[in-house]
């Protein structure tokens, strides 16, 4: 705490580019709170905001209101604050509320030896741009006045980590709103956020483990091939390899490449060597491709938007050598609210499959649904069926992740929508 008025900060923003990501270190309270209310008020898509100090002084009523003009504008706005730190009132978010917000309060946990609160702060607007920090929202921290204001800091960052801290605020907020949440339960759920683990695996060593398959025979009962994420560019290389050993065995094989890359909302998140690896080494070995529409458009140096430019984009993936597209997280300006698409096509059509935007993201979904319309390709042998399916199945495992509380694409639970989809979603064709 300063015990006087600080100096006006006169120097450049401190600010770096680091892997892609953007970083500004915000030093002034004044700078902090401008910098919060014009990303609330630019704010299209989400708030996540996880406070531990949210109070109801000047400051405080100046950020509420801005977060009640984004929930009236349709942005999905969500706090969380803390029960020990925060001093506003049950009714000061009442208007939050009213306008369609979700405002939660962690309730500290108080024990013989302990006190359980959550003293974070962390802002993120449209999952792609995040404040941390150890400013609260309180005039004391977002103002430069008065001998009792906080010196500290913000950093923004924007770019394709921001999907972590995102996930994270979704895993505290989701646990914070269980009837009967359980610490134990917390843990689990936290344990992505703490250090990775584990190597990159060697090129030489995948290659190997190919070659050890290669050797018991067994290439020539392997139907199909799927390639997801590529931790880096050797990997590339060797699945290349893989595919022609397992075409080699086995004439009628598919290869399927999922191209991970990126999304809409993180930009590329992968090795920047990768993506023209992907475009000019791999996906000409593909029979199959299945890119987001963002990856769709980084493959064909194209801007798919429209249901017209992403057949377009679509054509273009399929002159590079795929017989069949699939298209997921299909975001048409004119789709109808809370929905989202996926189209398939092929050189003898196209079609386009609707289904609701459940509230979840979940690792392992896209995985998930190359590998089963692979499959329901193969068996059917109808692009349109195809869809249909596995629609229905990945929507199936999204809801009983949902219901079950985890994080964690649950497989097991949603077994019976893999083996039984309901085939509940009309596919239109539309070319």
């Amino acid at each position: 705490m300063a015990d006087q008025p600080a100096e006006p900060v006169t120097r450049p923003p401190i600010r770096a580019e680091i892997a892609g990501n953007s970083l500004e270190v915000i030093e002034t309270g004044n700078a902090r709170l401008r910098t919060l209310i014009e990303l609330i008020c630019g704010a299209e898509q989400c708030i996540k905001m996880l406070m531990y100090m949210f109070n109801p002084d000047r400051v405080g009523e100046l950020v509420r209101d801005a977060l009640i003009d984004a929930a009236r504008r349709g942005v999905e706005v969500r706090l969380l604050i803390d029960g020990f730190g925060s001093a506003a009132p049950a009714d000061f978010f009442d208007g939050l509320s009213d306008a369609g917000g979700a405002e939660c309060v962690f309730n500290p946990s108080y024990g013989r030896r302990y006190l359980l609160r959550n003293h974070q702060k962390l802002v993120v607007i449209d999952d792609r741009v995040a404040i941390i920090g150890g400013a609260n929202i309180d005039q004391t921290y977002l103002s430069d006045q008065g001998g009792k204001h906080w010196r500290d800091l913000w950093l923004r960052l924007e770019g394709p980590e921001v999907a972590m801290p995102s996930r994270y605020f979704d895993t505290v907020f989701r646990w914070s709103t269980r009837r009967h949440p359980g610490l134990n339960y917390l843990r689990r759920q936290l344990a992505e956020y703490s250090e990775w683990r584990g190597p990159l695996l060697p090129p030489e060593d995948v290659r190997a483990v190919v070659t050890g398959i290669e050797e018991r025979g067994v290439l020539s009962t392997c139907d199909a091939v799927l390639s997801g994420y590529l931790g880096g560019p050797g990997i590339c290389e060797v699945v290349v390899d893989a595919v022609g050993r397992v075409k080699k065995a086995n004439p009628d094989a598919t290869y399927t490449c999922d191209p991970v890359m990126g999304n809409a909302t993180s930009g590329c998140f992968v090795d920047p060597a990768i993506p023209p690896i992907i475009r000019e080494q791999v996906v000409p070995h593909a029979d199959i491709i299945t890119p987001n529409q963002f990856e769709l458009g980084f493959l064909t140096d194209t801007s798919p938007d429209t249901l017209s430019s992403t057949l377009d984009s679509a054509d273009a993936a399929m002159a590079m050598g795929p017989s069949t597209v699939l298209v997921t997280s299909v975001l048409q300006p004119d789709r109808a609210e809370d929905t989202i698409e996926m189209m398939a096509v092929t050189g003898d059509g196209a079609w386009l499959v609707q289904t609701p935007r459940l509230p979840i993201k979940a690792n392992g979904s896209g995985d998930l649904t190359a590998a089963l319309f692979t499959a329901h390709l193969r068996s059917t042998g109808s692009p349109a069926q195809a869809l249909a399916l596995t629609a229905s199945s990945v929507v199936g495992v999204l809801q009983a992740t949902i219901d079950s509380g985890e994080r964690e694409l649950q497989i097991v639970l949603g077994q019976e929508a893999i083996a039984s989809p309901a085939d509940e979603f009309e596919v239109r064709q539309v070319r």
